[in-house]
């Protein structure tokens, strides 16, 4: 079948476009909900494995400045999968941001 040939061809990008639009659809929420507490701040976080690019594995563990990352590349992000970022920095990317508390912010 000629047909499903074709659909066996196409799947692995059909998973990577669900893995980013998943990404980036779960951290935009994220980051639209806790970025209007002013007291949590986003942390990123990368999966620890051989597959994190090396402008993410920079990133990991750090807070946002004003709100953005700025990779080792100088691309700015809000968050993973930001859709305002360059492709080289978003696609394919199973990073995640962690918010903690401020506490210097609840006076």
């Amino acid at each position: 079948d000629v047909y499903k040939r074709q659909i066996g061809a196409r799947s692995s990008w059909r998973k990577l476009l669900a893995t980013n639009i998943a990404t980036t659809a779960r951290e935009q929420a994220k980051h639209d909900v806790n970025s209007k507490v002013s007291f949590m701040v986003p942390v990123w976080a990368t999966s620890h494995d051989e597959r994190v690019r090396d402008s993410h594995k920079a990133l990991d563990g750090k807070k946002a400045t004003n709100g953005v990352w700025v990779t080792p590349t100088g691309a700015t992000l809000r968050f993973p999968g930001d859709p305002l970022a360059p492709p080289g920095e978003t696609v394919n990317c199973r990073c995640w941001i962690s918010w903690e508390p401020n506490y210097s912010k609840l006076g």
